[in-house]
């Protein structure tokens, strides 16, 4: 009797792994403008009371320690990671929701992970650590391009994506405030790239 050979099967689950991260499927919206909404703003506290601008360098500097200390992580462990949210089972019972109760809430399947973007995603993540005004370009260039990939779904796919891996789950479990509140800030970023609204 032969031996048998396991070479197919590799075959079949790195085509199994393109299919899922390969091309992403199109936008289920209707194509709109990139423009720049009211609440995209370079530097929103410029003009602030010079108490609250203080405060607001505070946070900032916490985030960009916070990232210079926590670099992005790998495309592989990053791909990995959204395969395992993919397939695990959503619990209703947990204190926050998890990636994976997001995928099911939003109805995203397997076929949905061809949003994620990893040069994006890097550039969102790596915008965290630079001073406001100098993020605002990456992080719109960065939306603009989710955009053109896949719409506003792949922009919020990659968004949550982002949210979920700064704030902990799976990568990270002491995130100071300011990097749950990053995802807030490039929401306001973001107003006005196609159908996306702050």
């Amino acid at each position: 009797m032969s031996a048998i050979d396991y070479s197919k099967w590799d075959r079949l689950q790195s085509s199994s792994d393109e299919e899922d991260l390969g091309n992403p499927i199109p936008p289920q919206s209707p194509r709109r403008p990139v423009t720049i909404g009211p609440f995209a703003v370079a530097d929103p506290w410029a003009q602030a009371d010079p108490q609250v601008r203080r405060e607001v360098i505070k946070e900032e500097k916490i985030l960009q320690k916070f990232v210079r200390q926590h670099p992005c992580p790998s495309q592989k462990a990053l791909r990995d990671w959204l395969r395992r949210m993919s397939d695990a089972p959503a619990k209703s019972s947990e204190p926050q929701p998890t990636f994976t109760w997001v995928m099911k809430d939003m109805g995203w399947r397997s076929e949905h992970l061809a949003w994620f973007h990893y040069p994006s995603f890097r550039e969102l993540w790596d915008a965290a650590a630079l001073p406001t005004a100098e993020a605002f370009p990456v992080q719109r260039k960065a939306g603009s391009t989710l955009y053109e990939r896949g719409g506003k779904g792949c922009m919020q796919f990659n968004f949550y994506a982002l949210q979920h891996a700064m704030c902990g789950e799976d990568f990270d479990t002491d995130a100071p405030l300011p990097v749950y509140s990053y995802a807030k800030h490039i929401e306001h970023v973001w107003d006005g790239i196609g159908s996306w609204r702050a």
